[in-house]
C-alpha cells in the first residue's frame, strides 16, 4: 500500500519522486522502461514499478496499493496513458492530479496537428529532416520519401529503441541516441553536422528544451514543424502538486 501513486519518467515525475522521497511519503513510481527507473533518485519509501499498463492493469493497481490521489505526470504527448489513467481513476474513485506543462507559442513554425499532416508536407519540400520525436515516431516517419537517406533521428538511449529504428532501415549513423534537454548550442551543432533543413519536433515546453530546439533551428537557417499537443484539461501546477504531496506527508 502506499500514500501517492506517481505515473511518469518525464523531468517532472523525477522531480516529485525525489519530493517524495524528502518527505519520506511512502509511494509508488510507475515508469515505462528499465531506463526510466535508472534515472530516478528516490529511496524508501518510495517504491520504483517499471513496465507498460493498461487502463484495467492501472485499475488493479490502485486497488492493491490504496493510494489516496494519483499523479499522472507523463508527457503531454502521451495522450493514450493520461486516458487510461484517467479512466481507472473513475472506475476506482480516486482523485487523479494531471500535471500541466507550459505550453510555448514560438514563432515562425509550422504547426501541424498530426504527424502525417506533417510528413505529407515534408514530402513536398527537399533537405534532410531532423526529428526529435523519438523512436515511438520511427515507424510512421518511413512514410518520408527516401526516409534512410533524409531523416536523422534523436531518440531516448532505450536500447529496444534504437533495435527498431535499426530494423525499420534507418542507418545507425542517423542515430542520435542521447537523454535531454539539450542547449541552443548543441542542437545548432548536431543540426549543423547533419546538415538539417528541417526540424520536425514537438511542443515540449521549457521542461523538453523546445525553445532552445526552435532558437538553434532558426540559426541555422532550417524550417520548423511542429506537432501540436493533444487537447487536454489544465491540470496542476508543479507548484500546487508539491503542496498536496507536503500536506499527505504531514
Amino acid at each position: 500500500m502506499c500514500e501517492v501513486l506517481l505515473f511518469g519518467g518525464t523531468s517532472e515525475g523525477r522531480r516529485l519522486a525525489e519530493y517524495m522521497s524528502s518527505l519520506r511519503l511512502s509511494s509508488l513510481i510507475c515508469v515505462a522502461t528499465e531506463y526510466g527507473e535508472t534515472v530516478m533518485d528516490v529511496q524508501d519509501p518510495v517504491r520504483v514499478r517499471v513496465g507498460r499498463l493498461d487502463a484495467d492493469q492501472i485499475a488493479d493497481l490502485i486497488r492493491a496499493e490504496r493510494p489516496r490521489f494519483v499523479v499522472d505526470a507523463t508527457h503531454p504527448y502521451a495522450d493514450v496513458v493520461t486516458r487510461n489513467i484517467r479512466e481507472a481513476c473513475d472506475r476506482c474513485s480516486v482523485a487523479c492530479l494531471r500535471v500541466h506543462r507550459d505550453s510555448e507559442r514560438e514563432d515562425g513554425c509550422r504547426r501541424f496537428a498530426t504527424l502525417a499532416e506533417a510528413i505529407a508536407w515534408i514530402n513536398t519540400v527537399p533537405g534532410v529532416v531532423f526529428s526529435s520525436l523519438g523512436a515511438k515516431a520511427s515507424a510512421e516517419m518511413c512514410a518520408i520519401s527516401d526516409f534512410a537517406q533524409r531523416v536523422w533521428l534523436r531518440i531516448l538511449p532505450y536500447p529496444s529503441g534504437i533495435e527498431s529504428c535499426l530494423r525499420l532501415g534507418y542507418p545507425m549513423g542517423h542515430i542520435i541516441a542521447m537523454q535531454g534537454p539539450f542547449t541552443e548550442e548543441f542542437n545548432a551543432a548536431c543540426f549543423r553536422q547533419t546538415g538539417a533543413s528541417v526540424l520536425l519536433t514537438k511542443d515540449t515546453g521549457k521542461q523538453g528544451g523546445f525553445h532552445e530546439k526552435v532558437a538553434a533551428a532558426r540559426t541555422c537557417g532550417m524550417q520548423i514543424a511542429v506537432i501540436e499537443r493533444p487537447e487536454d484539461a489544465e491540470g496542476y501546477s508543479m507548484e500546487q502538486i508539491m503542496q498536496k504531496l507536503k500536506e499527505v506527508s504531514l
